[in-house]
């Protein structure tokens, strides 16, 4: 930690103490824990929701041309 990072603290109440850590190594940990789930040579989910949002948004324009 160094002056000026966002931390995080959590409490935990069966151990009764506090676990400080930054944001930065929140993130950090969270990624690792995804990596698990996307395939070896995979994409990123995150362009396969973008992706799909982009056919949807086009579907959408086009229902709504139709229904004019």
């Amino acid at each position: 930690m160094k002056p000026g990072d966002e931390l995080l603290l959590r409490m935990e109440e069966g151990e009764g103490g506090v676990h400080v850590t930054t944001v930065g190594a929140a993130i950090r940990k969270v990624q690792e824990e995804l990596r698990k789930y996307v395939p070896e040579g995979g994409t990123i989910l995150s362009d396969d929701i973008i992706a799909m949002r982009r056919v949807e948004a086009v579907r959408e324009a086009d229902l709504e041309t139709s229904s004019e």
